[in-house]
């Protein structure tokens, strides 16, 4: 469960960036933070919710680009799909809990399953440089 106060004055546009493991905890964070904005209602500038993820219809993963209203603050859930080959402008905080999903094959069950990992350094650094990027 993420948890977070987007409060914060003055960050217009601001965009987060979270890393997660994968679409189930995606869609767990979305609705979490869909419930707490209409718990608080009008308090506050209105939050985007853009996820990302592998088997989100491309329209879907294209809402992630549109440009964020003056008045709103985007918050971003992507899976390490996003970590290199996506860079949006405004992003001003990445939150990365540092794991992520790997294939992996078990020869007793003659099966591959996912199963959550740390993330390499490599990946941390990727995933870090997704803020403060400007797109020209």
């Amino acid at each position: 469960m993420v948890c977070c106060k987007f409060t914060l004055p003055n960050l217009r546009r601001a965009i987060f960036w979270f890393f997660l493991t994968g679409q189930e905890e995606i869609d767990t964070v979305q609705e979490s933070l869909q419930e707490k904005c209409r718990q608080i209602g009008t308090k506050m500038k209105e939050l985007i919710v853009a996820p990302i993820y592998a088997n989100l219809p491309s329209d879907l993963q294209a809402k992630i680009f549109e440009t964020t209203p003056k008045t709103s603050r985007k918050v971003i859930l992507a899976t390490n799909i996003a970590e290199t080959s996506v860079t949006i402008d405004g992003v001003k905080f990445v939150i990365d809990p540092g794991f992520c999903k790997q294939n992996s094959y078990d020869f007793r069950r003659g099966m591959e399953y996912l199963h959550v990992v740390p993330i390499s350094k490599a990946s941390a650094d990727q995933r870090a440089g997704r803020a403060g990027r400007t797109v020209f």
